[in-house]
C-alpha cells in the first residue's frame, strides 16, 4: 500500500513539474511574440501581464489534455497518452462519488485531489482572466468555460485518453469559482473592471 501511495505521489510530482516546464516554455514564447507585435505601441502593462499569463495557460492546458507525454528511459523513447484507454463515462457524479469513497472508505486522498480538486482548479483561471480581459458577464464567462471544457472532452474522443462528464461538471464549477474570485478582486481593486482599462492594447 505504501509503495502504491509513493508511486501516486511521484506521478503527481512529475505532473506538476511537467506543467511548470510547459507553462514556462509557452510564457516565454507568448512574451516574445507579444513584444515583437507591440514594441512600438503603448500598452497597459498590468493587462498585458494577465493576457500573457492567460495565453500561456491555454497553450499549457491544451498540451496537457490533448497531446501525449513523451518520456526517455532505458527502453528508449516512450509515448504515453494516459490511463483512459479511450473510455467514455457519461453517467454524472460516478467519478466524483468514487473519489469521495476513496477518501472516506479507503483513506486515499490522491484520487480525490486529482479527479475533483484538480479538475476544479484546471479551468479556474478562465473564470478570472476572461472577465478581467474582456469584461464578460458571469453567464457568458461560465458558458465560455463550459464550452471550452466540452471541446476538450470531445477532442479527447479522438485519442486514447479518458473522457468523463464529471470533468465537464467540475471544470465548469472551477470557472464559476474563478469568476467569483474576479468579482471579489474587482470590489477590492478599483482598476479591475474600469471602463478605461485595456483600451491601449490590441
Amino acid at each position: 500500500v505504501q509503495r502504491k501511495g509513493a508511486v501516486r505521489l511521484k506521478a503527481v510530482a512529475e505532473f506538476i513539474l511537467r506543467t511548470a516546464v510547459l507553462f514556462s516554455f509557452f510564457f516565454v514564447i507568448v512574451t516574445v511574440i507579444r513584444f515583437l507585435c507591440l514594441r512600438k505601441r503603448e500598452v497597459d502593462r498590468k493587462r498585458e501581464r494577465v493576457l500573457r499569463f492567460f495565453l500561456a495557460f491555454v497553450c499549457t492546458l491544451l498540451a496537457l489534455t490533448l497531446l501525449p507525454r513523451i518520456t526517455w528511459g532505458s527502453g528508449g523513447v516512450q509515448v504515453i497518452w494516459g490511463e483512459g484507454h479511450g473510455s467514455v463515462i457519461l453517467l454524472p457524479f460516478r467519478t466524483m462519488r468514487a473519489a469521495v469513497q476513496s477518501v472516506v472508505i479507503g483513506k486515499k486522498a490522491t484520487p480525490f485531489l486529482i479527479n475533483i480538486v484538480g479538475n476544479i482548479i484546471m479551468l479556474l483561471p478562465i473564470g478570472f482572466c476572461v472577465p478581467y480581459l474582456w469584461h464578460t458577464s458571469g453567464k457568458t464567462t461560465v458558458a465560455l468555460g463550459a464550452a471550452f471544457s466540452l471541446a476538450i472532452e470531445l477532442c479527447q474522443l479522438a485519442t486514447p485518453r479518458h473522457s468523463d462528464v464529471d470533468d465537464l461538471i467540475l471544470n465548469t464549477l472551477g470557472v464559476f469559482l474563478g469568476f467569483l474570485l474576479f468579482l471579489h478582486k474587482k470590489r477590492t481593486n478599483k482598476y479591475i473592471g474600469d471602463d478605461k482599462y485595456g483600451k491601449k492594447t490590441i
